[in-house]
């Protein structure tokens, strides 16, 4: 164990901050395991008053057991924390040094203890075990206007000292996010696909704008590429195939816009790609269909006669 008596105040203070929130979390965990055993007992002296032949008289519920447990280890863990602690707080006692503690709130400040008139009972604090050990000097010129006048009455007045580095580099790091998020946002607006007619933004970025043009474009190509059965699906078809068109159009409009072409020679490049994507896979996607049952083989040879009497193989 490394000699007390040689550590600095931030050292000792650093690792006592450490062990009380050790010492916390163990006593926490403690309290639960407490809980817990009264809840297994109750259950094991339910289970032995019911059922006595089936549970004897050593029988213990499984919460029961692992609550006693969990008790021996908490306590062995609080005792050898306490037992760390103790020439720590000797060490302090024997050459007493500053210590500073701030409130937690957003204009909470700096005391010299946890018992400074200014505060309520209810009042978080941070150990600020950086600073033990140091001057008043020192500490106002890290926390500025947020030093107590009450702990250290002979501090400068706020007005003289302003802020200090914590509260600068605190400014400092909330301008940094904002001008961050600024950024982000500025980002966003940048590569969003805008609306002209609102002025709002349809698609967030260009890539999903593109990926929805090139959906509608293929829903076109598919629409007029699909054998109609009679009269009517050969109407139904055609109109599907318009009004995919003009929801592609839709989407042309704005990106164009964007970046700097006609919708119609965008609208034209998709289809381009989708119909050349089309010629390659049909011969695949029809032996597909006959291999699932979803048309015969010559439904299949019948189609691909009449794709190619339209030009489209």
């Amino acid at each position: 164990m490394a000699d007390v008596t040689k550590q600095t105040p931030v050292q000792i203070d650093t690792e006592l901050a450490r062990l009380f929130g050790a010492q916390e979390r163990a006593g926490s965990l403690l309290a639960c395991a407490r809980d817990a055993l009264k809840r297994g007992q109750k259950v094991t002296a339910d289970l032995k008053a019911r059922y006595p032949k089936e549970y004897g008289p050593d029988f213990k519920f499984r919460e029961e057991i692992e609550a006693e447990a969990a008790i021996a280890e908490q306590t062995r863990v609080i005792s050898k924390v306490r037992d760390a602690i103790r020439p720590l707080t000797a060490e302090f006692e024997r050459r007493p040094w500053s210590r500073f503690f701030l409130v937690l709130n957003g204009n909470g400040h700096c005391h010299s203890s946890r018992s400074c008139s200014t505060c309520f009972p209810t009042t978080r604090y941070a150990w600020v075990t950086a600073l033990s050990g140091a001057t008043e000097d020192e500490a106002v010129r890290e926390y500025g206007e947020k030093m107590c006048t009450i702990c250290f009455p002979s501090a400068p007045v706020s007005k003289f000292w302003g802020e200090g580095r914590v509260a600068r580099e605190e400014r400092e790091a909330k301008d940094a996010r904002k001008a961050e998020r600024d950024a982000k946002r500025a980002a966003q607006d940048a590569a969003a696909v805008i609306d002209p007619a609102t002025g709002r933004p349809l698609f967030k970025t260009e890539r999903a704008a593109r990926n929805e043009l090139s959906s509608q474009v293929e829903w076109v190509v598919s629409s007029e590429r699909h054998r109609p059965r009679e009269a009517d699906h050969a109407a139904r078809l055609a109109e599907l195939a318009l009004e995919y068109r003009e929801k592609a159009m839709r989407v042309a409009r704005p990106l164009g816009l964007k970046l700097g072409v006609s919708p119609e020679s965008l609208f034209d490049e998709y289809y381009a790609k989708k119909e050349a994507a089309y010629r390659k896979r049909a011969a695949k996607d029809f032996a597909e269909a006959i291999r699932r049952g979803f048309i015969t083989a010559e439904q299949a040879e019948e189609d691909m006669e009449w794709l190619k009497q339209k030009g489209y193989l």
